[in-house]
């Protein structure tokens, strides 16, 4: 929902001069300048009245904003020293509260509070970021906002007005800033990349034959050859143009699944190989899976069956991979496709173990018989993560609970350099499992250094190095340390040119457990990247006015945890790197419609999650919509194409990030759900976009210019998902 109004020229004017614009309907005092404390709390506080009106918020049509509203009180509050420097050494939390009496009853003096970061921007419109409503129209109204960055010629906005309200209505209001010092992680810090968040419209993704929604643990991939980025999610693959002449680039989307896909399955996955272009689409049916691969992305739904599975197979949890042989030994192409094809998947009864088979001739057919690479006597247990190979043919399953024949235990990989034929283990040292059972990720630069992403015991993102095949490991690091991330979910690499690498997961910065029912997270995807070999990372919310999921996500695997009707979003996420090194992340987006802006989650209506609706309903506030996003600034994962993409206005800004309490970061100047005109969609083909978040409205401005005297007036059925997350 967007307003767009033009402004007094004055208004423009006032801001080099540091005078904001006050409302006409402004509080006592109007305005209150803080700073940032280095420890501790600083508190302001105000009042007002609010005038008889109602506001009809229950179909959100009016805020709280003064330029519409004209029942609002506006409270402006500039905060000062909330940059990337002072994020890097603490935590902060700004919370509002506003209180009243009821002159007559509750019944009939209900308010509202419509919180945001504004500014005016170059064209003097006013802009709203980063917006909360507290709609329940009792005292108190409250909102939080954790972590918060506040650029120069921002302010927080603070807004009350009649819900509905029978009598002028007194009410008082404070705002407290709290500042925690936090330990600095020596090598992170907040990043300048930005990416531009793309969301399926919801018409164009389908549902499946049990009449769930085709998405949840996303796969995504580039064929290099063509540009095209293929997407899958439930019984759907997607084939996306982008147009990079636009900024933001816009993108079409066009449904190429083929027929057989096209019903159920119990595990999407998708892999594109990027020197060949060969896109394989798999869905998994138990007894094997349908197989098919395309070469020319699924244009004129051109696919090709596969056999399907390697023998023996396990009936859970598959994944696909290509690449290059590794020497040395017997195994060669045996047609015309230069690459070696492996499939594994894992036994739901985890004792029974995992199995991997490979396939010569293109994965038309595959070996017999597949190799059992984890459990038993493997010292590993059964649920892996994405299988990846590196440039010299090396191949690695990731897995969240080995231990070595020294006893060395924790997060580690199974590894083959003889095209699959033995397999040996490898432990990150200073790794944790994390008793969730989220994979860990893997993958190797073109220097075959290995870069190993997992989310450790206490929930943090971690990624750890390894220069000779998983031998020796550096020192883990904590990359969401940058934005004081307590809990993640998700973990995905994906590397580049030599000492280039990209990380990304969900993160929270919120204390507690994330499949605590009641967790108070407002979770984030973020990006981590490294151009040094994994020494430093920089890290950028990618989706920073755009919340994916509100409270607990659950990894509960097939009979679900404690974190009831929050399984939308399945297990994983998917990553990949285009032609020219911009770094696309398929994600599940949770949190649509109100959810974005209104803190309050509902699951009344969910029933079971995977059959959830594919947006936020009032009663489910757990959604199931497919998304992702592509980088349009910074460096990327190839050097040739430095000093990186300026695919937008604001290349160069900083973004931080947020979590609990529900107030989301500005994208401080729109890369990220920047607006963008959509390209007319073909016959068949969906929406193109980039999302316009809810999170960020443009006013009309009412304002009366303190000092000059102006008034200005502007003008599903299936429970097995995944296998018992136990080992």
């Amino acid at each position: 929902m967007k307003r767009l109004a033009a402004v007094g020229v004055f208004a423009a004017l006032l801001l080099p001069l540091g005078l904001f614009a006050v409302p006409a309907g402004a509080a006592t005092p109007a305005n209150s300048t803080i700073t940032a404390p280095n420890s501790g709390s600083v508190t302001v506080s105000w009042s007002g009245t609010i005038q008889p009106g109602n506001s009809n918020f229950g179909g959100a049509t009016l805020r709280c904003f003064p330029g519409t509203n004209p029942t609002a009180d506006e409270f402006q509050l500039t905060v000062k020293g909330l940059n990337a420097a002072y994020y890097q050494g603490h935590r902060t939390s700004l919370k509002i509260r506003v209180d009243w009496t009821p002159t007559t009853n509750a019944a009939v003096n209900q308010l509202a509070m419509t919180t945001s970061q504004a500014s005016v921007d170059s064209t003097g419109t006013l802009q709203h970021n980063n917006i909360q409503d507290a709609t329940s129209g009792n005292s108190p109204a409250t909102a939080e906002y954790d972590n918060s960055i506040a650029d120069p010629g921002t302010y927080f906005a603070i807004d009350v007005c009649a819900l509905t309200n029978a009598s002028p209505q007194p009410y008082t209001a404070t705002a407290t800033l709290s500042g925690n010092p936090v330990p600095v992680v020596p090598g992170v810090s907040v990043g300048n990349q930005r990416l531009v968040n793309y969301e399926f419209d919801p018409a164009f993704q389908k549902t499946d034959a049990l009449l769930r929604p085709n998405a949840g643990e996303p796969s995504v991939g580039v064929n290099w050859n063509t540009g095209k980025v293929m997407y899958m999610a439930g019984a759907q693959i997607t084939q996306l143009t982008f147009d990079d002449t636009r900024k933001p680039a816009t993108a079409s989307f066009v449904d190429v699944t083929p027929a057989k896909q096209a019903q159920a399955n119990e595990d999407p996955i998708l892999y594109t190989d990027h020197e060949t272009g060969r896109t394989f689409g798999v869905g998994l049916l138990l007894a094997c899976s349908n197989v098919d691969y395309t070469d020319n992305d699924g244009t004129g739904m051109n696919w090709s069956p596969s056999t399907g599975c390697p023998l023996p197979h396990s009936p859970d949890h598959e994944t696909l991979v290509s690449g290059p042989f590794a020497p040395g030994t017997s195994l060669k192409p045996t047609g015309n496709y230069p690459h070696i094809v492996y499939y594994c998947s894992q036994n739901v009864l985890q004792a029974a173990g995992a199995f991997c088979g490979h396939s010569e001739d293109g994965g038309v057919t595959f070996d017999a018989p597949s190799t059992q690479i984890f459990g038993g006597v493997t010292g590993c247990g059964s649920l892996h993560g994405h299988f990846r190979i590196s440039p010299d043919g090396t191949g690695y399953v990731p897995q969240n609970n080995c231990a070595r024949a020294d006893k060395v235990a924790g997060q580690g990989m199974a590894v083959t350099k003889d095209n699959g034929q033995t397999y040996t283990y490898s432990v990150v040292p200073d790794s944790t499992r994390n008793g969730n059972g989220g994979d860990p990720s893997v993958a190797a630069d073109a220097a075959n250094k290995v870069y190993y992403g997992y989310v450790g015991a206490d929930g943090h993102a971690r990624i750890a190095t390894s220069a000779d095949h998983g031998a020796s490991w550096t020192k883990s690091i904590d990359v969401g340390s940058a934005f004081h991330i307590e809990q993640a979910e998700f973990p995905e690499v994906i590397t580049g040119d030599s000492g280039r690498a990209a990380f990304a997961f969900l993160g929270a910065s919120a204390l507690g457990s994330d499949q605590d029912p009641n967790y108070p997270g407002v979770w984030y995807l973020f990006v981590a990247y490294t151009y040094d070999g994994g020494t430093t990372w920089q890290v950028t919310n990618a989706t920073p006015n755009d919340p994916v999921q509100r409270s607990c996500v659950d990894n509960g695997g097939t009979v679900g945890g404690t974190c009831t009707s929050r399984r939308n979003m399945l297990d994983f996420n998917g990553i990949d790197v285009d032609k020219q090194g911009r770094v696309i992340v398929a994600y599940t987006d949770g949190c649509t419609n109100d959810c974005e802006t209104n803190p309050n989650v509902d699951i009344s209506g969910c029933g079971r999650s995977e059959g959830a609706s594919s947006t936020s309903t009032p009663t489910c506030t757990p959604a199931r919509l497919s998304a992702l996003v592509r980088q349009t600034c910074g460096r990327g994962l190839f050097a040739a194409y430095d000093p990186g993409f300026n695919g937008a206005s604001n290349c160069g800004a900083t973004t931080l990030g947020t979590s609990s309490g529900g107030g989301s970061v500005p994208d401080n100047g729109g890369a990220v759900n920047g607006a963008g005109t959509s390209n007319q969609p073909a016959a068949g083909a969906g929406g193109s976009t980039p999302n316009t978040s809810r999170a960020h409205e443009v006013q009309p401005l009412g304002v009366v210019s303190i000092g000059l005297g102006l008034l200005l007036a502007g003008a599903a059925i299936v429970t097995r998902r995944r296998g018992k997350r136990s080992a």
